[in-house]
């Protein structure tokens, strides 16, 4: 009985990979559940086993897709580090998550397309992690580690790069997704790292003097 469960969760976990492959490729618009079986070389009655519509192997998408955020989340606000190292560390994360199939669908699907209560459950989930990234940087601030900044517009800046990254990244290309991950992380925050801001206005005061007195 464990066994016949077992191979049913791992055929169909093959299908969501298979269709969450698909979709990234063609859109959502562009699959259909016949070729999601050819792509198996299963029938459609089989497929049908699995999932009901294509739309539940959508939403499933991004429940695996929220899943891995949320876990690669809350394994970095248990680490006993600063607010600033915990964005860096998700950021890093969140770039690689971009580039692999249920975290790329998460980012790069149109919510817009799903039926209205699915959209809402799925806009719930990316709410759920703006707000847990809204709290690591306000968490940054108050230990010191964060620039005084917006929170809200400097969330809604880190999530608009990052999305990007699922539109360009070639897996030919010659960095590794961690290596992109990690390069934008370094970047995108060192405007927000506070000892970073507190050098450069040190720096231009001696500057300042220097001129002054030249």
């Amino acid at each position: 009985m464990e066994d016949r469960k077992s191979q049913r969760s791992i055929k169909r976990n093959a299908v969501l990979k298979t269709a969450a492959k698909m979709f990234l490729q063609q859109g959502l618009h562009g699959v259909t559940m016949n070729e999601i079986a050819k792509n198996l070389n299963i029938t459609k009655p089989a497929l049908y086993n699995y999932f009901k519509s294509k739309n539940e192997i959508i939403l499933e998408c991004y429940r695996l897709g929220n899943a891995m955020l949320m876990g690669a989340l809350e394994s970095v606000e248990a680490e006993n580090i600063t607010g600033l190292m915990k964005l860096r560390k998700f950021m890093s994360e969140y770039a690689v998550m971009a580039t692999i199939d249920f975290g790329a669908c998460i980012i790069s699907f149109d919510d817009r397309e799903l039926p209205e209560e699915d959209m809402q459950e799925v806009l719930q989930y990316k709410r759920d992690i703006n707000d847990k990234v809204r709290d690591i940087i306000s968490a940054g601030i108050a230990d010191g580690s964060i620039i005084e900044c917006n929170v809200k517009l400097t969330t809604f800046a880190i999530f608009g790069a990052l999305n990007s990254i699922g539109k360009w990244y070639a897996p030919n290309g010659k960095n590794s997704p961690r290596q992109i991950g990690d390069e934008f992380a370094q970047l995108m925050t060192k405007t927000l790292d506070k000892a970073n801001s507190e050098e450069r206005l040190e720096a231009s005061k001696v500057s300042a003097a220097i001129n002054h007195n030249s």
